[in-house]
């Protein structure tokens, strides 16, 4: 969920004991060398627009099928398989980016981990277990 850096309030004065809580996503990627500078630090959010009609992420795949336009690729993130709570997938851009007064907060709300391939349901091959899942996001 992309947030706007221009929120808006209820003015009704609403309020609530039992509540969710929404976090800014940091990146939980101190295991993988290539990626440890990013770690606890906050994502920023991104909205593609495009002119076409469709837009569509493709998990496990570089590059789009013929007659799509690539937007970006990346590597597929979600929160960590044995946290409780949302396990959306997102594609993260393969240079991916921090917010510019990212805090280190390291609060643990919404975490991104890399997404692995567990072979079973998942047939292997053509997938291969243990591998880091590669995205493209792709329109037309």
């Amino acid at each position: 969920m992309c947030l706007p850096n221009d929120p808006q309030w209820d003015q009704t004065g609403l309020s609530d004991s039992g509540v969710g809580y929404i976090y800014g996503a940091e990146y939980e990627t101190s295991t993988s060398s290539s990626f440890q500078h990013l770690q606890d630090k906050e994502g920023p959010c991104a909205v593609c627009k495009s002119n076409a009609r469709t837009v569509i992420m493709i998990p496990a795949r570089t590059t789009c099928y013929s007659g799509w336009r690539m937007e970006y690729s990346g590597f597929v993130m979600s929160e960590y398989n044995s946290h409780a709570g949302n396990k959306d997938a997102v594609c993260v851009d393969a240079s991916p980016e921090v917010l510019s007064d990212s805090s280190n907060g390291n609060e643990n709300g919404a975490l991104l981990y890399f997404v692995k391939v567990q072979c079973g349901a998942l047939k292997c091959p053509p997938y291969v277990d243990g591998k880091i899942l590669t995205c493209v996001v792709c329109s037309k």
